[in-house]
């Protein structure tokens, strides 16, 4: 039985450095000692909260290991101050492998800690490789409240609830580390409310927010009472503090409902998911200028406003290079006058004799523009030490056409749906019609004869598998559909033959639901797929 009727639970929803321990646990400090100035009796940070996510193979690095275990025990001698606890996620070493794990602190001490019992995390599929699951999980006393905390897999099912319920939890807590997707805060929610409906308890679900490489983290922590209402929510894609309120009745533990956030819209949230994936791969990388390619295209405009919202105008530097239709290179010009940036116009025709003079007659017919491209932007990318982002799609990067870049904002979006975000800017007032037009031409890198977004995007979703087909195979899909043989089997070729060069594609954005990548053997001898 609790020693009070009331306790006050604070939600860190926060953004670890991934690998900055002694960062993260002076962040987990400061946000407790906020939390202890607010009254809390306990702070909930979220999954790998100390690590950061998804660690992929620094949670084998035995250095890092010993680090995690370090930085434990001293969170739990911070605890000794007679101030609030601290539940937090970490890896955890023991018997040779490596635990995803809960660790409660009070008093001076690590008072529990217990491993994830399910095999992965939902939309990260490496955490079945990375980490051993541990036994099912009894609850953990904090203060004579019985806890059932649940570790990232854990919530996406009920059977580990339940246990911890049979077992005499009295609140349950959810640690998760739950990648962006559109719906996503929704569907977590959802889950949620299951796991109440079967157990009769209420739950805490606290969130990361921030962003790693590929994978953005949306926060959207929340409470939810026994009667599955909401009673408290934090802002979306936004470090935060949130305290929860708690008391003790004669059905059980149930928070004081809070004034609730109006969600944003998708557009708006999609918008601000890919600014935090942009901030965060410009500061955790320490990157103080953006360089990318104006070449007239909604794309590239798209790209060069959010490598403004990000950084500020006066960081960001486009380059404009021939080859571009007259429409085309005045369009790009208007871009960067109308946010602001600064151009840089870079010739290429000396370059390009230079090259057919040193290959010789043989070469005399080889199209080397797009290969200067790459390098000219490269270079100049590396004499500035600025980020050089690449405007490619979803739709560019399954074909292998996503072009120079150490970084793709847009890579998880298909062409269609950057312009419908674009039309969303359009209706903003920050993007004008003029810089959303299509191009009079194909880009130069551009195969000839593919059919226009509309009808190349959803042939795309089904050959890479995006889009259900039931039994059937994709052929005989899409000609139900209504696409052309002849097309569909184009595009399939050309997917076919890209996997090389999608393997050596920047980085970017895993933002659908398939994530960032898509891997298929890049020598690969079946051609039944679509006979």
């Amino acid at each position: 039985m609790p020693e009070s009727v009331s306790l006050r639970i604070a939600l860190a929803q926060t953004d670890p450095w991934m690998g900055d321990i002694r960062r993260n646990v002076a962040r987990l400090l400061a946000l407790r000692a906020e939390a202890a100035a607010q009254g809390a009796d306990l702070l909930v940070a979220p999954r790998l909260a100390l690590l950061g996510a998804p660690p992929e193979d620094l949670a084998r690095d035995p250095a890092v290991l010993s680090a995690c275990e370090a930085a434990i025990r001293h969170l739990a001698e911070a605890t000794g101050d007679g101030g609030p606890g601290l539940l937090l996620g970490a890896p955890w070493r023991e018997a040779g492998r490596c635990h995803d794990a809960a660790f409660l602190l009070d008093g001076g001490q690590v008072r529990a800690r217990r491993a994830r019992h399910e095999p992965g995390e939902p939309g990260l599929a490496e955490d079945v490789m990375l980490f051993a699951t541990g036994p099912a999980p009894g609850p953990m006393v904090f203060r004579g409240l019985r806890l059932g905390v649940m570790v990232g897999a854990d919530a996406a099912g009920p059977a580990v609830a339940e246990t911890l319920s049979e077992s005499g939890a009295e609140l349950l807590l959810a640690l998760e580390a739950d990648p962006f997707r559109p719906g996503g805060a929704e569907r977590r929610i959802d889950r949620a409310v299951a796991r109440v409906v079967e157990n009769g308890l209420p739950l805490l679900s606290v969130n990361l927010v921030g962003a790693q490489d590929g994978i953005a983290f949306d926060g959207a922590s929340f409470a939810l009472n026994a009667d599955r209402r909401l009673a408290l929510r934090l802002p979306g894609l936004a470090e935060t503090l949130g305290i929860s309120e708690w008391r003790q009745g004669g059905a059980g533990w149930e928070a004081v409902p809070q004034p609730l956030p109006e969600p944003p819209g998708e557009a708006g949230l999609l918008w601000e998911a890919l600014l935090t994936g942009l901030r965060a791969q410009l500061m955790k990388n320490g990157h103080g200028e953006i360089l990318l390619e104006l070449d007239g295209t909604p794309a590239a405009a798209l790209t060069a406003l959010l490598a403004v919202e990000a950084i500020g105008a006066a960081r960001v530097r486009a380059v404009l290079l021939p080859g571009l239709g007259i429409r085309s290179g005045r369009r790009a010009a208007e871009c960067a006058l109308r946010l602001g940036i600064g151009t840089d116009t870079l010739p290429t025709g000396s370059a390009t004799g230079a090259v057919h003079s040193v290959l010789g007659a043989e070469a005399r017919d080889l199209d080397v523009s797009p290969r200067l491209r790459h390098l000219l932007l490269e270079a100049l990318a590396e004499v500035r030490g600025a980020l050089l982002l690449s405007s490619g799609t979803r739709s560019r990067y399954l074909l292998g056409l996503m072009g120079p870049g150490a970084y793709a904002p847009l890579s998880g979006l298909y062409d269609s749906e950057a312009a419908v975000l674009a039309r969303w800017g359009l209706e903003l007032g920050w993007l004008t019609e003029v810089l959303l037009r299509p191009s009079e031409a194909p880009a130069p890198d551009l195969p000839a004869g593919l059919p226009p977004v509309e009808r190349l995007d959803p042939i795309l979703r089904v050959l890479a598998g995006e889009a259900g087909t039931g039994d059937r195979p994709p052929l005989d899909a899409l000609l139900r559909d209504g696409h052309d043989r002849a097309t569909v089997l184009r595009v399939w070729r050309l997917m076919d033959g890209a996997a090389y060069k999608r393997r050596t594609s920047p980085p970017g954005w895993g933002i659908g639901p398939a994530g960032p990548a898509r891997h298929t053997p890049i020598t690969n001898g079946f051609t039944a797929q679509l006979a």
